[in-house]
């Protein structure tokens, strides 16, 4: 299979390096220090320096430090679609790993008139591949049949361990891109955790398993009903089965208490719990504690979803499009100071 990599021009390249005005210098994205990964933004591409914060949606966005939200190119005639501009997806999204800015791509090729998808991991710096996403040699062969090096989804677990998903099989990275171990019983959710060497995932029965970076030992927790969605905090894994009841498991001593009922999708930050709930019939937005107590309803919030946060400093975001309306929403991390804005 044949893939073409633009090289970056020159001209870009300084673009890149070059300083401002104000004698700061840029940095890829072109705003000023040190990238970094939002939390809760496994697979969904947004970063954030000292300036902006940069949604990988559709193009890059970047929202700045004024709150004024635009696309990351300030040249009027270009149409976002080539590698040169820092606002071009190319159907993949930026991360920072081990403080580096790397760009994950998804594509695909006919290969015998046959479309065949493929992903690679790139250096935003150097413009070097980093991972190819190779087919596991020892992947089951009914597995290998309809297998391929795209990638889904990525995860940046902490600064020494990430995630690289495709169809049919899964890897932990470490940080020099190295394959740590693997794993072939992929689900339909993207979620994982990493409590001390053990990587927690939904697999494709819909059980919790998990896979020790360290050894390679697999295994499952074992409980009745399927898992649906999941989340964790510190020594806490939170989860919902196939009866909306919402469940709390404590990962130090494997005890596990229901915490809540009606309850699917939702994100876990700081103590709490962003949480889709029906209550009297209709869906409400819902914060709750750690022990399931209600602690603010933000329904009103219009544009704020509950699995699809990603957290800057003491802020919640949401970028979305809807109703022929794009931009991004924010609030509080306790539900209040909710506020849109929208592409310039």
């Amino acid at each position: 299979m044949k893939r073409v990599i633009s090289v970056v021009l020159a001209s870009s390249l300084l673009l890149c390096a070059c300083s401002d005005k104000d004698g700061k210098e840029r940095n890829y994205l072109g705003g000023t220090g040190e990238m970094f990964h939002t939390e809760g933004a496994a697979s969904k591409g947004v970063v954030y320096d000292d300036e902006n914060i940069y949604f990988n949606y559709t193009e890059v966005y970047r929202l700045d430090k004024d709150g004024e939200l635009m696309i990351n190119c300030d040249i009027a005639t270009c149409k976002h679609d080539n590698e040169e501009c820092k606002a071009a997806s190319r159907e993949g999204e930026y991360f920072v790993f081990g403080g580096k800015l790397y760009q994950c791509y998804r594509e695909t090729d006919l290969d015998e008139g046959e479309i065949v998808g493929y992903g690679y991991i790139k250096d935003c710096d150097t413009g070097k591949v980093v991972f190819d996403n190779p087919v596991p040699e020892d992947l089951e062969e009914s597995k290998k049949l309809d297998s391929s090096t795209e990638i889904y989804s990525i995860s940046v677990i902490n600064d020494d361990y990430m995630k690289v998903e495709g169809h049919r099989h899964a890897y932990i990275l470490d940080k020099d891109f190295n394959i740590v171990c693997w794993y072939g019983d992929v689900g339909k959710f993207q979620w994982g955790n990493l409590y001390e060497n053990k990587y927690y995932y939904i697999n494709d029965l819909y059980q919790i398993a998990y896979i020790d970076v360290k050894s390679g030992e697999k295994g499952v927790l074992e409980w009745e009903n399927k898992v649906l969605f999941a989340g964790a905090d510190k020594d806490n894994l939170f989860y919902a089965d196939e009866y909306n009841d919402f469940y709390k498991y404590s990962l130090k001593d494997d005890s596990s208490t229901k915490i809540g009922e009606n309850i699917w999708f939702f994100s876990v930050y700081d103590g709490y719990i962003y949480c889709d709930q029906i209550i009297d019939e209709q869906k409400e937005k819902i914060i709750l504690d750690y022990e399931g107590n209600i602690k603010y309803t933000y329904t009103a919030n219009k544009y704020m979803g509950t699995d699809n946060l990603v957290k800057v400093g003491d802020k919640l975001y949401n970028m979305f499009l809807e109703e022929g309306k794009k931009g991004v929403a924010m609030m509080n991390i306790d539900g209040t100071g909710y506020k849109e804005v929208y592409i310039q």
